[in-house]
C-alpha cells in the first residue's frame, strides 16, 4: 500500500478510497489511514531507539480514529509526539498522557485511543 505525501484536509481524507494511507506535509510523521472497512485511523510513525535497534526501529501509533478526531488534534498531538522524540523521551507514554490516559507499562504496545 503506497503513502501519499500531501497537505491534509477535511475534503482530503472523506475523499480517500479504502486501502489508502495519505502523510501530512505540514505534520511529519502524521498519517490518516483508510482501511478497507472504511474507517479512517490517524497514526504517527517514528523512529525509536531500542537495544536492538541502535539506529532506529520504525514505530507507528494509532492516535485515533477519523472523524472522532479531528485533523487539528490529530496535529496537535503529532506535533506533541515529535517533541517527545526530540527530546529522547518515550513517545507512546507522552501521547497518551496528553491525551490523559493512563500510562501503564505494558511491554511494546504502541497503540491506544481508538
Amino acid at each position: 500500500m503506497k503513502t501519499e505525501l500531501q497537505d491534509l484536509k477535511d475534503s482530503t481524507i472523506k475523499g480517500m478510497d479504502p486501502g489508502t494511507k495519505k502523510q501530512d506535509r505540514k505534520c511529519p510523521g502524521l498519517m490518516a489511514d483508510r482501511r478497507p472497512n472504511g474507517k479512517v485511523y490517524w497514526r504517527f510513525k517514528y523512529q525509536r531507539r531500542t537495544k536492538d535497534h541502535p539506529t532506529g526501529a520504525l514505530t507507528m501509533v494509532t492516535l485515533g480514529t477519523y472523524p472522532d478526531m479531528t485533523l487539528v488534534k490529530a496535529r496537535e498531538l503529532a506535533t506533541i509526539g515529535l517533541g517527545a522524540k526530540a527530546e529522547s523521551r518515550d513517545v507512546a507514554a507522552t501521547l497518551k498522557q496528553a491525551q490523559g490516559i493512563a500510562v501503564i507499562d505494558d511491554g511494546d504496545k504502541a497503540n491506544f485511543g481508538t
